[in-house]
C-alpha cells in the first residue's frame, strides 16, 4: 500500500506540477502573480490621498464631477482638464477605467444604505471604534499570528482541493489574506470588528470541504462589524483605485510569462521572467501609486503586443494594431512599440515560426500594425481633444539644421500634444545653458535609474530640484557613464540578434545537409534546442530598455519632470527579459561544476533584495504624512518634499514642524516663489503677521501671475487683521505688474473684502482634499 504524502511534501509536489509540469496559461499565471504583487505592492487600507493622487481623482471634474458624461473621458485629458488648459497627458482609458469604480461605488453605497436601514440593531451592536492601531499594538501582532498561520493553511487547502473551483475559491482567499498581512491592515481590521475579524480568520483554518462557508461567513461578519450605524454618502478611497493597479501589474507579469514560453518553450525562463518583471522594486511607484494606472495600463498593451507576434502571419499585424491602439490611449509612451514590436518580430520569428519564419517580412507586418494604430491614435486625438501647437513647433528650424533634425521636428510637430509645463524646480534641464547641459544631464539620470533597477537601493517618489540640478561639468562620471551605457547596450543587442541570426542560418544549412530535407520537413523542435534563444531574448531584452526609456530621457523633449521612477515600467518589460535570460545563462555555465549554485544563489539574492525594497517602499505609501517623510530622507535635496512634508503637518495642526520644515524648503531653493508664500503663510497661522509680510512680498514679486499663492496670502492676512497695514505696499505692487492676478485680486479684496469676507471664495485655492470647482 502506497504511503501517504506529508502536507509538505504533498505542497511540494504540487507547486512542481503547477510551475513546471504543465504549460503556463494566462489564467495559470495570473495566480502565483497576482499573489505576489498583491503582497509587495498593497497599501494600508486607510491610506488617503498622496502626493498628485488628489488632483488625479478628487479634483478630477471627469472622474469626481456631475457636469460630464462618461464618454466625455475622450475630450479630457489625464487630470479632467480641456484642451486649452491641458498639461500634455491625453490618456481616455484610465479616465474611464476610474469613472467606472467610482459610478460603481456609489451604486453599490446606495445598495449599502437600503441594506443598512434593515440591519441597524444589530450593527449597533457589532459596531467596534474604527480606529487605526500602532505597527506594534497588539491588535497588529494578533493579526500576524493569527494571518500568518491562515495564509499557510490556505496554501496546504490549495494542495488538497479535488476541483479547481474549490481550488480558485481557495487562491482568492490566500491574496484577501495576504494582501491584509503584508499591508498591515489586520490589526485595524480586528479593531473594527472584534471578535468577528478574529472568528472570520479562524473559519479559514477548517478543512477545504468547509472554504465557501468560512469564506462566506467570514466576509458576512466582517460586513456586519464594519456596518455604519446610519446611511452615509458615497466617499471615494484611493485604495480600491490602487488595487486595480495592483491586478494590472500581475495581468502584465502573467502575459509576460506567456510571452516568453510561447517563444522559447522552457517554462523555468518563463516564470522567472515574470518574476523579475512582478517584483521590480523601481515600480513600486506605478503600482502603488494611483496615477500609476496609465503606466501599467499602457504596459499591458506593449506586453499584449509582443504576444501576439506568435499568431499566424494574417492575424499578427491585426493583434498587433488592437494592443497599440490600446497602449497609446492608456498613455502616449506606448509610441514606443512602433519600433520595437517588429525588431522583437524579426529576432524571435524563428522562434515563433520554427518552419517558416519570414523574418523581413514579419517584421514589416508588425510595423505596419503598429504604425496604423499611431496614425489611428494622433488622427483621434486631434479629433476628440484638439490642443494648441507649442510654440516652438510653430517655428520653422534654421537652414542649417541637418535633415534628422528637420524629420525629428516634423514628427513631433505632427504628433504634438498640448504644450507641456516647464518648471525648473520640477525639472532643472529646463535651464541648461545648451542642449549639450541638458543631454549631460539626462544621461546622468539614465544610469541613476538603470542602478535603480538593478540595485534600488534608495527609492523615491519625487526628485524636485536641486535634487537633479544642471551639471557643472560635461564628463562628469555619471554622465559618461550614462552615454556609454546608452550607446552600448543597443549595439550589444544588434550584435546578439546578428550573431543569433548567422547561428541560425548555421544550424538549419547543417541539418538540412545531415537529413537531406527541406526546412519545412524539419521537426522544428530539433532545431531550436541549437537555436541560441537566450541570445535572442537577450537582443530584444536590451533593446527594449533603452528605446522604451528614451522618450523620458529628456534628451527629444524636455518633459514636466526630470526623473520619476514610474517612468521606468515600460523599460522594466525589457530588461525581465534580458536578465532572466542572464540569469539562466549563468545556471547553464555553472551547472556543470556547482550544479548551477552559483546561478540559483545570485538569482535568488536579487530577487529577495528586489522584493524587501518593493514592499519596504510600499510601506511608505501608508499616509501623505509617511510618504513625504520618506521622500525627504530619501531625497534630501528636494525642495518640494521638505515643503510637502511641512503641509502634512500643517494640515495636522502642527505648525511648530511646519515651520522648521518651510525653512529647509525655501533654503533649498531660494528663488522658488512657492517657498516663501508657504513660510509666509506658516508664519501668519501662527499670528505673526509681521514677520511673514517679508515673505509675502517676496513670494508676489516672484509670482504675480499665480492667483493660488497670491490668494492664499492675501486671505491669512484678512483673517489676522493685517491687510490694511500694507495697504500701500500692495497697491504700489501691483501697480508694477499691470494685468496680472496680483493687480486684479489686490484690488478686489481692497474693493470688495467686506462682503466676501476675504478674497473672493471662487478665486481661493482648493482645499486639502476638495472635490473639482465645476
Amino acid at each position: 500500500m502506497p504511503r501517504k504524502q506529508g502536507s509538505i511534501q504533498s505542497l511540494w509536489t504540487w507547486l512542481a506540477e503547477y510551475f513546471v509540469g504543465e504549460a503556463p496559461s494566462f489564467w495559470i499565471a495570473m495566480v502565483p502573480m497576482l499573489i505576489l504583487s498583491a503582497l509587495l505592492f498593497t497599501r494600508s487600507l486607510t491610506s488617503n490621498y498622496i502626493f498628485d493622487e488628489q488632483e488625479a481623482l478628487l479634483a478630477n471634474p471627469y472622474v469626481n464631477g456631475t457636469k460630464l458624461n462618461f464618454a466625455d473621458a475622450v475630450r479630457r485629458d489625464f487630470w479632467g482638464l480641456p484642451p486649452d488648459r491641458s498639461v500634455g497627458s491625453y490618456r481616455p482609458l484610465p479616465n474611464f477605467v476610474w469613472r467606472g469604480v467610482w459610478d460603481g461605488q456609489k451604486a453599490l453605497t446606495h445598495g449599502v444604505n437600503w441594506t443598512l436601514q434593515r440591519l441597524e440593531p444589530i450593527a449597533i451592536q457589532a459596531r467596534r471604534p474604527a480606529h487605526r492601531p500602532g505597527w506594534f499594538s497588539w491588535p497588529n501582532l494578533a493579526g500576524l499570528l493569527i494571518g500568518g498561520p491562515a495564509l499557510a493553511a490556505l496554501m496546504i487547502q490549495i494542495t488538497r482541493a479535488k476541483s479547481r473551483r474549490n481550488r480558485w475559491a481557495t487562491a482568492a482567499a490566500a491574496v484577501l489574506v495576504g494582501s491584509l498581512v503584508a499591508s498591515g491592515s489586520l490589526g485595524w481590521l480586528f479593531t473594527l470588528s472584534g471578535g468577528a475579524g478574529v472568528a472570520a480568520l479562524l473559519l479559514l483554518l477548517l478543512p477545504v470541504i468547509a472554504l465557501p462557508t468560512a469564506v462566506v461567513g467570514g466576509l458576512g461578519l466582517f460586513a456586519l462589524a464594519i456596518l455604519p450605524t446610519q446611511p452615509h454618502p458615497p466617499v471615494m478611497q484611493p485604495w480600491l483605485f490602487h488595487w486595480l493597479n495592483v491586478l494590472f501589474h500581475a495581468a502584465n507579469g502573467a502575459v509576460l510569462v506567456c510571452v516568453v514560453h510561447g517563444i522559447t518553450r522552457r517554462r523555468g525562463l518563463a516564470w522567472l521572467t515574470g518574476t523579475i518583471f512582478v517584483t521590480s522594486a523601481v515600480l513600486t511607484e506605478a503600482v502603488s501609486g494611483v496615477v500609476g494606472i496609465a503606466d501599467v495600463m499602457g504596459g499591458l498593451g506593449a506586453s499584449l503586443a509582443l504576444l501576439s507576434l506568435r499568431l499566424p502571419m494574417w492575424a499578427m499585424p491585426f493583434t498587433v494594431f488592437a494592443a497599440v491602439v490600446f497602449g497609446l490611449f492608456s498613455k502616449e509612451s506606448a509610441l514606443v512599440c512602433i519600433p520595437l514590436i517588429p525588431f522583437a518580430a524579426f529576432v524571435f520569428a524563428p522562434l515563433t515560426h520554427e518552419r517558416r519564419p519570414l523574418r523581413w517580412l514579419r517584421g514589416t507586418l508588425a510595423f505596419t500594425g503598429a504604425a496604423g494604430a499611431l496614425v489611428l491614435y494622433v488622427y483621434l486625438r486631434k479629433l476628440w481633444f484638439p490642443a494648441p501647437m507649442p510654440e516652438e513647433l510653430r517655428t520653422p528650424l534654421p537652414e542649417t539644421a541637418n535633415l534628422l533634425e528637420h524629420g525629428m521636428h516634423w514628427f513631433r510637430g505632427w504628433f504634438h500634444q498640448a504644450p507641456l509645463p516647464r518648471d525648473p524646480l520640477n525639472n532643472p534641464l529646463v535651464d541648461a545653458p545648451n542642449i549639450k547641459y541638458q543631454t549631460a544631464g539626462a544621461l546622468r539620470v539614465f544610469f541613476r535609474g538603470l542602478v535603480q533597477v538593478v540595485f534600488p537601493r534608495q527609492l523615491s517618489g519625487d526628485y524636485s530640484a536641486p535634487q537633479e540640478p544642471v551639471p557643472q561639468h560635461l564628463f562628469e562620471v555619471e554622465n559618461v557613464l550614462g552615454a556609454a551605457a546608452f550607446v552600448l547596450i543597443p549595439i550589444i543587442a544588434i550584435a546578439l540578434a546578428i550573431r543569433a541570426w548567422w547561428i541560425e542560418r548555421r544550424v538549419f544549412r547543417l541539418l538540412c545537409g545531415s537529413t537531406g530535407r527541406s526546412r519545412k520537413e524539419l521537426d522544428p523542435n530539433l532545431a531550436r534546442l541549437r537555436l541560441p534563444m537566450l541570445g535572442m531574448l537577450g537582443a530584444v531584452g536590451l533593446m527594449w530598455v533603452v528605446v522604451a526609456y528614451f522618450p523620458h530621457s529628456n534628451i527629444p523633449v524636455l518633459l514636466p519632470t526630470v526623473r520619476a521612477e514610474r517612468f521606468w515600467y515600460f523599460p522594466v518589460i525589457g530588461s525581465s527579459l534580458a536578465l532572466a535570460a542572464g540569469f539562466t545563462w549563468l545556471y547553464e555555465s555553472t551547472r556543470q561544476r556547482w550544479h548551477g549554485a552559483l546561478a540559483v544563489g545570485i538569482c535568488a539574492a536579487f530577487l529577495t533584495f528586489q522584493a524587501a525594497r518593493a514592499r519596504t517602499h510600499a510601506f511608505h505609501y501608508a499616509d501623505d504624512l509617511a510618504f513625504w517623510d520618506a521622500t525627504r530622507k530619501a531625497v534630501p535635496r528636494s525642495a518640494k518634499a521638505h515643503l510637502n512634508y511641512s503641509v502634512m503637518w500643517g494640515a495636522r495642526g502642527r505648525l511648530d514642524i511646519r515651520l522648521h520644515a518651510n525653512k529647509e524648503a525655501l533654503a533649498l531653493a531660494p528663488s522658488w516663489p512657492m517657498a516663501y508664500i508657504y513660510l509666509g503663510d506658516t508664519l501668519c497661522r501662527l499670528h505673526r503677521p509681521e514677520e511673514a509680510w517679508p515673505y509675502y512680498q517676496q513670494g508676489f514679486e516672484k509670482a504675480p501671475g499665480d492667483p493660488n499663492l497670491i490668494a492664499l496670502s492675501l486671505q491669512c492676512l484678512w483673517d489676522e487683521v493685517a491687510l490694511e497695514d500694507h495697504r500701500d505696499e500692495l497697491l504700489t505692487m501691483s501697480k508694477k505688474h499691470p494685468g496680472s492676478w496680483l493687480e486684479y485680486l489686490v484690488n478686489d479684496i481692497f474693493n470688495h473684502g467686506e462682503e466676501n469676507n476675504g478674497v473672493d471664495p471662487k478665486y481661493r485655492p482648493r482645499g486639502y482634499n476638495e472635490g473639482p470647482r465645476e
